[in-house]
């Protein structure tokens, strides 16, 4: 959070220099109190967060975005709920949180480390949960960060995180496609859709769908690619029956 204006940071704990400042939480982020949770007049969240900031009384706000990938914890004055749209997201239902000048906004940001939060985030990015503003290229990079600050170790090469990744962000038009091949003729990083793991052998081809859980939506998704003469992506499964 260095390079942000409003903050002044004095020991482990961020103070706000501005006015006042509004913190947007995703109501469905309380869901889960791993995730998000009100401790008495404190907020504890995992760090996908929007913030408006206000210089004076009358001024407008500035919004600013917040990607940290750990545990916040964020005392406020009061709090409401909020129906609002961010640039490059869809509108949706906000827990809202006031801080005021010259109080603490981020405390304790010197945190021991835990494997907690670094699960919230691969929870998340398996759940297709992250938020879809997030850029592309920055999402595993996000989970080794979160990995690296808890002290965990993934256990695998990061091409394979980022493989991984790659295939859960899917084109918001077509959901059979990955969003790379989208990315790649657009320059865009953002605008993709995140799907569940347990959704993905479905769209990457109708056998793979058929050799994981849900024979069901497996044959039906293969009846819509034949109908629309989609292209079937061949599994390694296949090529072993065939030999």
């Amino acid at each position: 959070m260095a390079g942000l204006a409003f903050l002044t940071k004095k020991d482990n704990d961020y103070y706000l220099n501005a006015y006042k400042a509004d913190v947007y939480t995703p109501a469905y982020f309380f869901e889960n109190e791993n995730i998000s949770v009100i401790e008495g007049d404190v907020l504890k969240t995992v760090g996908f967060l929007y913030m408006d900031i206000y210089n004076s009384p009358t001024s407008k706000p500035e919004s600013y975005k917040i990607n940290c990938a750990v545990k916040l914890s964020i005392p406020f004055r009061e709090s409401r709920t909020e129906r609002k749209k961010f640039k490059g997201t869809e509108e949706e239902d906000y827990k809202v949180f006031t801080v005021e000048k010259g109080s603490i906004i981020f405390a304790d940001t010197l945190m021991a480390e835990t494997g907690a939060d670094a699960e919230v985030f691969m929870n998340y990015l398996l759940g297709g949960k992250l938020p879809e503003d997030l850029k592309y290229s920055q999402v595993p990079i996000f989970l080794n960060t979160a990995a690296n600050m808890n002290g965990i170790k993934l256990g695998v090469p990061m091409t394979v995180v980022e493989a991984m990744c790659a295939e859960i962000a899917r084109n918001p038009k077509d959901n059979f496609q990955s969003f790379r091949k989208v990315a790649g003729k657009t320059g865009s990083e953002v605008g993709y859709e995140n799907v569940r793991i347990q959704d993905l052998p479905n769209l990457v081809s109708t056998f793979a769908g058929l050799a994981f859980e849900d024979i069901n939506t497996a044959v039906s998704r293969g009846c819509v690619r034949g109908k629309n003469g989609l292209e079937e992506t061949p599994s390694p499964f296949e090529a072993v029956i065939h030999c």
